[in-house]
């Protein structure tokens, strides 16, 4: 064969190898896409109450959805001993939200990650956490005293209709998060929390297919039909 000829052949070969490559891994992003500021006021009261902000954070468009890291939320005071936990739910019909596997922070009775005051706390979950695209996501956390402050977003006042959910009534070393339930949407403070997500990678093509793709477009090119014909004529 020719050179022209190899070099057809390895023009194929390299197309077929391009669905091979796995999809390059995006930048992490936030849910919201851009993270609440603290507004300097702070609500604190909430050791029997699992609670968060408001909507504020609807998954992006990406098509495998998105691999939560972990949750981000501003604590004043820590009061003592000062742990926190969060979990995420995804919210359905009536109010009623249904706990995310594998999106809590952590998993046992009584646990919870110590606080640092004055910063924003960054809480890793347990995972894997995975949720859809385009999906209304609550962040849900509870201190284990009365005097943990968690900060609030600016503007939004508490006790206001809609500042946030909350389920009262839930002790902190009696039980974990509750896993379904009607949640209350008037009295809690909307608080600062926002999650750090990566962007699902898409599934990877079958490498049978790649290499069939390769061998089909070799089949296509000008020199691979003269190469034949010549073999025809051989023959």
């Amino acid at each position: 064969m020719s050179t022209r000829t190899w070099k057809r052949i390895a023009l194929a070969v390299a197309w077929g190898g391009i669905a091979l490559a796995p999809a390059p891994l995006r930048a992490s992003e936030t849910c919201p896409q851009t993270p609440p500021t603290f507004g300097g006021n702070f609500d604190s009261g909430d050791s029997q109450v699992v609670g968060g902000p408001p909507d504020r954070c609807t998954t992006g468009p990406n098509p495998t959805g998105y691999d939560v890291e972990s949750i981000a939320v501003y604590i004043g005071a820590t009061g003592s001993p000062g742990r926190l936990r969060c979990s995420l739910y995804e919210s359905q019909a009536a109010i009623a939200e249904l706990s995310v596997p594998g999106c809590r922070t952590c998993n046992s009775v009584g646990c919870g990650a110590p606080m640092t005051a004055q910063s924003w706390n960054v809480l890793a979950v347990t995972g894997p956490c995975h949720v859809d695209r385009s999906v209304r996501v609550l962040i849900e956390c509870q201190p284990d005293n009365d005097v943990m402050q968690h900060g609030l977003i600016p503007g939004n006042a508490c006790d206001a209709p809609g500042s946030g959910y909350y389920l009262p009534g839930q002790s902190f070393d009696a039980g974990l998060f509750p896993t379904s339930g009607t949640w209350m949407t008037s009295g809690p403070c909307a608080k600062a929390y926002f999650l750090t997500v990566d962007p699902a990678p898409l599934p990877e093509p079958d490498a049978l297919a790649s290499f069939a793709v390769g061998l089909l477009t070799f089949a296509t090119l000008p020199g691979a039909r003269r190469l034949r014909s010549a073999q025809r004529r051989k023959s």
